[in-house]
């Protein structure tokens, strides 16, 4: 899927790119051939003394003048489907459905929560990556009231584990409690905006 997403986005960069080659080599063909003109028939002109120098140079330099607010235009061309196409995307991922429902689901009391977490044989891969199992059968337990650091290399499933536990993505086996209520059953915002707090990893 996501192969598939960047060879469209490179293809679609390609035909943008050669587009606006042919756009800009047709724009320095005729405005060189423009100038070339001008000089020519300008420099006739100013042999049978119909023309005054000083003018021939005026028009040579209001010919350069649009050569150059043309090359403008064509960069803006660029820039503006650069522009739509973002545009385009952000709709399209506006009009996307979660798969987990959001709204739907239990609440319990704040009060009488514990907050004991348990893994139990916990096993997941990424939609994008199904054949990469990152969990298998993973048994894991945090006590209510502790402290608990997860320490691993990178890529060996820490932040995998904390969106599964607030339902950024669902474990294709086994399952996750929270005192001892399984976390598809509580409503998935407010257990994200009431119970867990999570602060993901920025990169300098």
């Amino acid at each position: 899927m996501f192969q598939n997403e960047v060879n469209k986005a490179r293809d679609l960069n390609i035909r943008l790119g050669f587009g606006i080659g042919i756009f800009q080599g047709l724009n320095n063909l005729l405005m060189n051939g423009i100038v070339l003109s001008t000089i020519a028939l300008g420099g006739q002109y100013v042999s049978q003394q119909h023309l005054s120098a000083g003018d021939l140079m005026a028009f040579l330099v209001a010919t350069q003048t649009i050569q150059r607010s043309l090359t403008q235009i064509s960069v803006l061309i660029g820039q503006a489907i650069r522009g739509m196409s973002a545009g385009a995307r952000i709709h399209e991922y506006q009009k996307l459905t979660s798969c987990i429902p959001l709204q739907e689901g239990i609440r319990i009391p704040y009060h009488s929560m514990l907050g004991q977490v348990q893994f139990s044989n916990v096993s997941f891969a990424y939609p994008t990556r199904e054949q990469q199992i990152v969990l298998e059968n993973f048994n894991f337990t945090i006590p209510c009231g502790k402290t608990v650091a997860l320490v691993g290399p990178s890529g060996s499933g820490k932040s995998t584990l904390c969106s599964l536990l607030v339902r950024f993505y669902d474990p294709l086996n086994g399952k996750i409690t929270i005192d001892g209520k399984d976390v598809r059953k509580f409503n998935a915002t407010w257990l994200r905006s009431n119970v867990i707090g999570m602060i993901n990893q920025v990169r300098n």
